[in-house]
């Protein structure tokens, strides 16, 4: 406890008066003691003789009384005097007159240099005797002095308040230290097991889930706890601790707050999206998409404005395939020779097999659940494949090309309608699938079971529900194939709503046929755009757009890969090859139930659009994206391309964004054991940029219109539809 210099000053003179007083009556004894030992001498003689005559009688010691000193007030003045001449005594007095008072400093000599976690019981035992030593050096009003010189709230500086809540404002407010009551609250909450629900809708529900519920699992294993869904209310079940559950309860507010929404009217929609539709639609966009009252709009609600744009993408490219004419739909029956038929033991049937693709289904498909017809195998294990030696298959034109009506027709004439213009043909490998109804349960059966004619078959997809599907496949020939050349590319495809029947002919259709299939190929109007990346060399000193759908197959190099890159003073146009094409296109699905793959046609017409013609909105994302190619730094954001435009007098509407890496394979053709013949294939791995979905195709083309190349074109699809029973060339080889 500290004292006033006055009162010091009194204190230590008192104590200086005293001892002067007795040192002064001690040296007075010192100088009487020679007489008193003299007298003492005498009387102890005289006893002694006294002792000897008389008897011994006991008597009581008196009681020495002390000689009395007498008081020297000069003596004491002056040894007052000499004692205190030369200590330090004066000059630490004088010294405390000089200060004020209370100072900092002797506070901030009780501080700590630093103390353990809050989270540890350490941590409560130094807090506690540091509150007890700060009390016990320091008197309450002292305290309270020392928070006014740390200029604390005036609640922390109030009268009535006692030593320790001086204290613990210091400690806490003045030296940051964690509160020691909060601790123990927040060590209780930590500790504490309950439940707790959160009322949720189900926007907010879907939201909070994320994609496939990775972002619900993240929340629980971020905060330790566990969490159900429960409805009727719909509502979240939060078991864990009590910390965790506020911290999960603020971040369900925070999510609930960032959730945006907007109401999109979407160009060409006549009727309401199938609630499937709107399923795949709201997993593909991370956004919840409905249906409105009013007749073509779309509610959209999202926690980021960037996927609203996608799903407006996504639900553009969906209308435009719903109000596009489906493909037409053939089918093929290999000719029928005396050796064929000698080799069987009953008629050709057919049947719908189960099937699962390679590739995920289009995310436009109503089902997951998908047959291919096929031709039934017989027990004694004849080759269910057709053998296109024998047959000749599509290019000798003997085998009978079926439509859906039951009609036989010649395949050129129909898919171009002895149009003239549609002067390329491509042909397109992969599967004819038929999908099940949407509320059909899951089930390997097929829709049509039993064995029947192909005409059954062809009956049964013309009446069915669902339309059948196109999933391109690669060929197992494309195996054996050599790559050529290789060119990454970025690809946009616009396309037009088409134009909207008169009643007459609408009615005629629906009658006609109970499915989505068109009877007559419908041509399409597209516009593609598209950036080229010439070779990898270039390639490595730019951005990658989109991580790549597949790794390329490993080939030979090209002359153009060894040749010296472009000169770093050349400019990104010089580069970044653009090409821009507007055309119509006409298709046709061709079934090969004899045969492991299925074919797609389309005729083209095309024309391409010179560099000063090119669509604005087009021109100004080629700038854009140049950019965000060339440019190192992460603050420029990956363009978005235009959802729609207005060229020649259409408006073209977004259909596909793709990243493709095209490459040119040659594969040697041994169905003539006589004769071998190159093909020229372009193969392609896409990723589509919407959807984050990968897909592979392989394809041919005829690039004109004489019999010959038609011919040799078709023969290029027998080889790579079919794998050639080899067994009778390899007899005659022999």
């Amino acid at each position: 406890m500290l004292l006033r210099p006055a009162t010091a000053r009194a204190s230590l003179r008192v104590f200086a008066n005293c001892r002067a007083r007795r040192l002064y009556a001690a040296s007075a004894v010192q100088e009487e003691a020679p007489e008193a030992k003299a007298e003492s001498s005498l009387v102890q003689e005289e006893s002694s003789q006294s002792s000897q005559s008389e008897p011994i009688t006991k008597k009581k010691p008196r009681k020495s009384r002390k000689p009395k000193v007498e008081k020297n007030a000069e003596a004491a003045s002056l040894w007052t005097r000499n004692l205190l001449e030369g200590t330090k005594v004066e000059e630490y007095l004088s010294a405390l007159s000089g200060q004020p008072g209370l100072r900092i400093e002797d506070i901030e000599r009780h501080r700590p240099q630093g103390h353990s976690s809050p989270e540890t019981p350490q941590y409560e035992d130094e807090y506690t005797k540091l509150v007890a030593s700060i009390c016990q050096s320091f008197s309450a009003q002292q305290l309270r002095q020392l928070c006014l010189l740390y200029n604390l709230d005036p609640k922390h500086t109030r009268r009535n308040l006692v030593k320790p809540n001086y204290a613990i404002s210091i400690i806490e407010e003045q030296w940051k230290w964690p509160s020691l009551a909060d601790v123990r609250k927040h060590r209780a909450l930590w500790s504490t097991y309950s439940a707790r629900k959160f009322y949720v809708s189900a926007v907010e529900v879907f939201l909070i889930l994320g994609y496939e519920g990775s972002q619900l699992l993240s929340l629980a294993g971020r905060h330790k706890v566990h969490i159900s869904l429960q409805s009727n209310p719909l509502r979240l079940r939060v078991e864990g601790v009590e910390g965790a559950l506020n911290e999960v309860g603020k971040d369900i507010e925070r999510m609930k707050s960032d959730v945006i929404q907007e109401t999109y009217e979407v160009p060409g929609m006549k009727v309401p999206l199938p609630n499937d539709i709107l399923q795949k639609l709201s997993r593909l966009s991370n956004c919840y998409i409905q249906n409105t009252e009013k007749s073509g709009k779309i509610r959209i609600s999202a926690k980021e404005q960037k996927a609203i744009h996608t799903a407006k993408r996504l639900i553009i490219r969906t209308v435009l395939q719903s109000s596009e004419p489906p493909s037409s739909l053939l089918s093929f029956s290999p000719a029928t020779t005396e050796e064929v038929t000698s080799k069987r033991l009953f008629p050709l049937s057919y049947s719908l097999y189960p099937f699962t693709p390679a590739r995920p289904l289009p995310w436009t498909s109503g089902s997951n659940r998908v047959f291919r017809a096929r031709r039934v195998g017989e027990w004694l294990g004849i080759d269910t494949i057709e053998d296109i030696i024998l047959t000749g298959g599509l290019s000798a034109g003997q085998g009978t090309m079926t439509q859906l009506t039951g009609e036989q027709c010649d395949l050129r004439s129909f898919l171009t309608q002895d149009n003239s213009s549609y002067g390329q043909i491509k042909a397109t490998f992969g599967h004819v699938l038929i999908p099940t109804t949407p509320d059909q349960r899951a089930s390997i059966a097929p829709p049509l079971q039993g064995n029947w004619p192909m005409s059954k078959i062809t009956q049964f997809i013309r009446t069915h529900p669902t339309a059948p599907i196109f999933v391109p496949s690669l060929p197992t020939a494309l195996l054996r194939s050599n790559t050529m050349g290789q060119m990454v590319l970025h690809s946009l495809e616009y396309r037009t709503f088409a134009a909207s029947r008169p009643q007459e002919e609408e009615q005629k259709r629906k009658v006609a046929s109970k499915a989505a299939i068109s009877l007559q190929p419908q041509p399409v109007q597209y516009l593609r755009w598209q950036i080229t990346l010439p070779n990898e060399r270039e390639k490595d000193s730019y951005r990658e757009l989109e991580p790549q759908a597949e790794r390329s197959r490993s080939g030979d190099e090209t002359a153009e890969s060894l040749e010296e890159p472009a000169d770093a003073t050349s400019s990104v146009q010089d580069t970044l090859l653009r090409e821009c094409r507007v055309g119509e296109e006409v298709s046709a699905i061709v079934m090969l139930p004899d045969r492991p793959l299925d074919l797609q046609l389309s005729a083209l017409t095309e024309e391409s659009v010179e560099a000063d013609a090119y669509p604005i909105q087009l021109s100004e994302y080629s700038m854009s994206l140049q950019t965000f190619l060339t440019e190192d730094t992460t603050e420029l954001g990956q363009p978005e391309p235009p959802l729609s435009f207005h060229y020649r007098g259409r408006e073209y509407f977004l259909y596909s964004n793709q990243s493709i890496k095209h490459h040119m394979d040659t594969i040697t053709s041994k169905v003539d054991p006589k004769s071998e013949r190159k093909i020229q294939v372009s193969s392609e791995s896409v990723l589509d940029l919407e959807s984050m979905r990968k897909s592979a195709l392989c394809q041919v083309e005829c690039r004109d219109q004489e019999e010959e190349s038609w011919r040799n074109f078709l023969s290029d699809c027998d080889h790579l539809t079919c794998t050639p029973n080899l067994r009778a060339t390899n007899t005659e080889l022999l």
